[in-house]
């Protein structure tokens, strides 16, 4: 079903929509088609085949082109997971939901294109509910909980058009929403299943650098609320990671002390 990208300024996010599309449809299979992406003629017949040949699929995608506003293609996306595993994603491949969660997923959106992603109908109705709450993350959100009831499966082969903007919903997020959002998302997949030390502290990372930002630049200190929730999904997710947080909120007092007081 078509939708407006998550990029038009106007609308917000497009997860609302992907709840009534997902509804209004009668179909076995979905495509999420954001409508200024393109897919290759050959996109369909290639997903669905490898939906129709296994059913314990629940999702698939392709590797994406990246196309300017003037319809040039720039390069693909699999730069987008090479910080995870550099060879990965150059590569077709099939695995179960709980291990690409626990191995990438925790770490970060490894679906970089909802356009290039067909999954189960009965899934995604399930797992996009709650999506309309995130503003940034409820791909994110939908994708893992797809997962946590099926496989997933990869076409390295880039069939899907991808267009780039310079205004996106991210662009223009603040960062106490980006790290929230983040950091709860993580915090509920720790919630479900098993996750090795070692990766939770990789998970821990991004949304704490996104944490410091609102800290430092935003006024994140001023906002017990948003503070208390961040700091209780961090300790979820990684509880050395307080120690972390603690010393950063030490050390943006002490800067801001030190500038009054030089004032």
């Amino acid at each position: 079903f078509p939708t407006r990208r998550s990029s038009d300024l106007n609308s917000g996010s497009p997860f609302s929509q992907w709840q009534s599309g997902a509804t209004a449809s009668k179909g076995k299979y979905l495509w999420i088609a954001e409508s200024d992406d393109y897919a290759a003629p050959s996109f369909l017949e290639r997903m669905v085949s490898v939906l129709d040949q296994d059913p314990t699929i629940g999702l698939v995608y392709c590797q994406s082109n990246q196309v300017d506003a003037a319809g040039v293609t720039h390069g693909t996306c699999a730069p987008w997971n090479s910080s995870l595993h550099p060879s990965r994603w150059l590569h077709d491949f099939r695995n179960t939901g709980s291990d690409e969660i626990v191995r990438y997923l925790i770490v970060h959106n490894t679906i970089p294109n909802a356009s290039a992603v067909v999954v189960r109908r009965d899934l995604f109705q399930a797992a996009v509910a709650g999506a309309e709450k995130r503003r940034l993350s409820g791909d994110w959100w939908t994708w893992v909980r797809i997962l946590f009831r099926s496989d997933i499966a990869f076409v390295s082969e880039a069939l899907n058009y991808y267009r780039m903007h310079d205004q996106t919903v991210r662009s223009t997020t603040r960062f106490q929403v980006e790290c929230a959002e983040e950091f709860a998302l993580k915090a509920y997949i720790c919630g479900q299943v098993s996750i090795p030390g070692w990766v939770r502290a990789r998970a821990f990372h991004r949304p704490y650098s996104s944490w410091r930002n609102a800290i430092r630049h935003e006024g994140g200190l001023r906002d017990r609320a948003w503070l208390a929730a961040t700091r209780r999904d961090a300790m979820t997710v990684f509880p050395l990671g307080m120690v972390f947080m603690a010393a950063s909120l030490a050390r943006i007092r002490m800067e801001r002390l030190l500038l009054h007081h030089s004032i």
